[in-house]
């Protein structure tokens, strides 16, 4: 599911939300059953690739995060926006999954790889905040209801408010 289609020029994707189910048993005041508590998650991903000059994202939802979805995270932004004579430079950084072994990056696009542990050389990272702040302390019933609040956040979130976060002074300009 593709939230909001717009340009791209960097990549990170480690927004992940959960819904918890949990199961419990009643505790009398006068004698405790300890019994484990089962906590399940239900997961979503959320895969992005921002052009700081003019705050446009490329967003993608996706099941997992894993070297598959990462090909197909690539192979999709490749499709809508690696054209003709087009040359894209996306920074990637050193998470497990940006690093399986088998990704095939498409043609016309570039990975310039950061160091680990440097989230500040990634424009990128700074864009999650504006996504969470829309769901940060709201609880969502289903995991379909929170995806639907991000998707929604998504699209409203402004190229202004992108560029203003990721647009480094010191990036050159295209």
């Amino acid at each position: 599911m593709t939230c909001a289609p717009q340009l791209s020029a960097t990549c990170s994707m480690p927004l992940a939300r959960c819904a918890p189910k949990l199961s419990r048993t009643k505790m009398s005041p006068t004698f405790r059953h300890r019994r484990p508590v089962a906590v399940k998650y239900e997961w979503f991903w959320l895969y992005a690739a921002v052009q700081p000059a003019t705050g446009k994202v490329f967003w993608l939802v996706l099941p997992s995060l894993d070297g598959n979805r990462v090909q197909i995270f690539l192979d999709e932004f490749a499709d809508r926006y690696a054209g003709r004579g087009k040359r894209i430079v996306l920074v990637w950084d050193g998470a497990p999954a940006h690093r399986f072994g088998e990704l095939k990056i498409p043609a016309r696009i570039t990975l310039l790889r950061t160091p680990a542990y440097t989230p500040e050389l990634n424009p990128s990272e700074r864009v999650w905040s504006l996504v969470k702040e829309a769901v940060a302390n709201e609880a969502s019933e289903t995991l379909a209801e929170l995806e639907q609040k991000v998707c929604s956040r998504c699209q409203n979130i402004t190229s202004d408010e992108v560029s203003a976060r990721t647009n480094y002074h010191w990036w050159k300009s295209p």
